[in-house]
């Protein structure tokens, strides 16, 4: 079977045999998901905090601390590497180096035992190294899209990847959650540790079908040196033609506040539920479940209608409804939703589903989830389509900036305004309302049409 995709050399269609090298992009995706959802939030942090630190209130800080400067480094990284790597053509090299530096960080973290001399800060050194792989990884991959398949397709595999990503999420969640056939050593938190192998092994697994079965864009000749300074130049050149660059400047920062806006409430979904229903682990983490599952499903369906009706349109839509659910979860309480009030007790054979309000605001947390994998998908596709081609990885880059940036700063404005509302309520949905109006408000004078190069 044959498809249609625009070369990046010529601009032309071109035919090629594409299932098994569109796949493998979509597959990269799958390699990046089970480093954050196993590392980065669910298993590993606890035993950082509670094993490795021994203290919850400083072991949270110096995590807090890995993973923002993890960020930083990638805000810096992701526009500068991208820039550099359109100017040497070829995005396979620097896969490989991330693959390299990413998989051994993850790896050498089992190593991570407790009363070691200096564990703490050589985890934290290594976490943040491997995060900084993790998602500069996506940069690079994400600019060989134009490569594999013609824009009417962006959105299709672009929702494929995303699910893809997310399944191999919810697969290693419950992997460990069926852990009791391992036979390891608990009393030395083999099995935490062994989360870090397992990313490691999946991460560097998952990007080499990449690097073997897709097209890569030709190698220019350029080398590092000159490379590095003319993609300097070009990121200068970029934000002081901000006129020449203004419809894709500004899809950068209505994007990134979508994506920064629905990942940070990630953070703050559980803390803000177990607050107003009194929930305990085992419903907290049914919320990471469906929310992932949601995102999922809905990068999927987003894929599909993005292809149909573009991608300015789908993003609205997804934007749009995550501004109708949180103003829905902000007038949820433990018995009313908005202005009905419910009097009766939790009807205990529902279980985690007991009360009309719990019930919503699991129905809702769906669906927030879902619209954050149409926002991913969206933002991905219409990134491509409205992009110079000799520009996409500094693009992207400045892509994956933009959104460590939102991801930075809105759970610091959350904790701000908390303070200064003595509300849980008022410090999240506050937040979230304002920045996913802005974005909307932003992407609506974006045009889908493609941008020329400066050169």
């Amino acid at each position: 079977m044959t498809e249609r995709y625009l070369d990046a050399s010529a601009n032309e269609p071109t035919e090629i045999r594409w299932t098994l090298a569109q796949l493998s992009w979509t597959l990269a995706d799958a390699a990046r998901d089970p480093y954050i959802s196993l590392v980065t939030a669910f298993i590993f942090p606890a035993y950082f905090v509670n094993h490795l630190v021994g203290d919850p209130i400083e072991g949270q800080a110096l995590w807090g601390l890995a993973m923002g400067v993890s960020m930083f480094g990638v805000a810096i990284l992701a526009p500068l590497l991208g820039a550099v790597a359109d100017q040497m053509g070829s995005r396979k090299p620097w896969i490989v180096m991330l693959l390299i530096v990413g998989s051994g960080s993850m790896l050498a973290l089992w190593y991570a035992e407790p009363g070691q001399s200096g564990v703490v800060m050589l985890v934290m050194v290594l976490a943040s190294i491997a995060m900084i792989a993790d998602e500069l990884s996506l940069v690079f991959t994400n600019a060989m899209l134009p490569t594999l398949a013609h824009s009417s397709q962006f959105g299709r595999l672009s929702g494929i990847g995303w699910a893809i990503g997310f399944g191999s999420s919810v697969f290693m969640l419950l992997f460990f959650q069926q852990s009791s056939w391992l036979d390891f050593e608990f009393d030395n938190f083999e099995l935490e540790r062994f989360s870090t192998i397992l990313a490691g092994i999946w991460y560097a697994v998952f990007l080499v079908p990449i690097l073997v079965f897709a097209n890569d864009i030709p190698n220019t000749g350029v080398r590092l040196p000159r490379a590095f300074m003319a993609g300097s130049a070009s990121i200068l050149r970029t934000f002081l033609a901000v006129g020449s660059f203004r419809n894709v400047l500004l899809f950068l920062v209505a994007n990134g506040l979508a994506a920064g806006t629905a990942i940070s409430f990630m953070f703050f979904a559980g803390i803000y539920a177990a607050e107003v229903f009194s929930w305990g682990t085992e419903t907290l983490g049914l919320l990471g479940f469906e929310m992932i599952i949601g995102a999922a499903i809905f990068a999927i369906v987003g894929g599909m209608m993005d292809d149909h009706i573009g991608g300015k349109k789908n993003l609205m839509i997804a934007i749009g409804s995550s501004l109708l659910i949180y103003a829905l979860m902000a007038t949820i309480t433990s018995s009313s939703i908005g202005p009905i009030n419910f009097i009766s007790e939790p009807n205990k054979s529902f279980g985690l589903f007991g009360s009309p309000p719990e019930q919503i605001y699991h129905l809702l947390n769906f669906l927030q989830g879902g619209a954050m994998g149409m926002i991913m998908t969206s933002g991905r596709s219409l990134l491509s389509r409205i992009s110079a081609p000799s520009m996409l990885g500094e693009f992207y880059g400045l892509d994956k900036m933009g959104r460590a940036i939102a991801s930075f700063f809105a759970p610091l404005l959350i904790s701000f305004l908390t303070v200064v509302f003595q509300s849980q309520r008022l410090g999240i949905f506050s937040v979230m309302l304002c920045m996913s109006a802005l974005s909307f408000f932003l992407i609506y004078f974006v045009v889908e049409e493609r941008s020329e190069s400066l050169l």
